[in-house]
């Protein structure tokens, strides 16, 4: 799984993902392929789609989902404080499972990172879809591909899509912090 995805932080309760939607920017007067800034304090305000069966195809077990659903699958839990400038991207990710701190470079090079589940090594590459900022991941011991996550602004919000290896997808939606 992704730095992005792998904390239980959404619903299992279908709804549409508008796959395929471009996503919008949060400045209207932008150029059409102007890159955002995620800088701020975010945090997860909501879920869609069916995040049960997103944590499943990831390959989570009965009862780690089970107690996922029972947090509300990170909703009001978990917080994302992004530092991004550049091709600079830092996130300190807060969840129920602890604290971790991502520092990376959006430069499509392959780098190395930890799993913020399993505190595995992983490797990550970080590049830009037009306005997405687009994660894939690895792990190297078993080989394997943990999916996608794909960040974008929709309005004032955060969206982070989440996608396994078997193509299920689930988002979430991250506000930025009241101060």
């Amino acid at each position: 799984m992704s730095l992005f995805a792998r904390c239980p932080c959404a619903s299992d309760s279908p709804a549409d993902l508008n796959v395929g939607e471009e996503p919008k920017e949060e400045k209207k007067d932008a150029p059409p392929d102007a890159k955002p800034d995620f800088s701020g304090h975010w945090v997860q305000v909501a879920v869609e789609g069916d995040f049960d069966a997103y944590l499943k195809s990831m390959g989570m077990g009965y009862v780690s989902r089970t107690l996922a659903k029972s947090m509300g699958y990170g909703v009001k839990k978990v917080q994302q404080v992004v530092e991004h400038e550049g091709e600079k991207f830092k996130m300190t990710l807060t969840n129920p499972k602890g604290t971790k701190v991502f520092d990376l470079l959006i430069n499509s090079a392959e780098q190395d990172s930890v799993d913020p589940v399993e505190d595995k090594p992983i490797k990550v590459q970080l590049y830009w879809d037009k306005t997405s900022l687009v994660m894939s991941s690895r792990s190297e011991k078993p080989p394997k591909e943990l999916g996608k996550t794909r960040r974008y602004l929709r309005d004032q919000d955060t969206i982070v899509e989440l996608e396994s290896p078997d193509g299920v997808r689930a988002k979430r939606v991250f506000s930025k912090a009241k101060t």
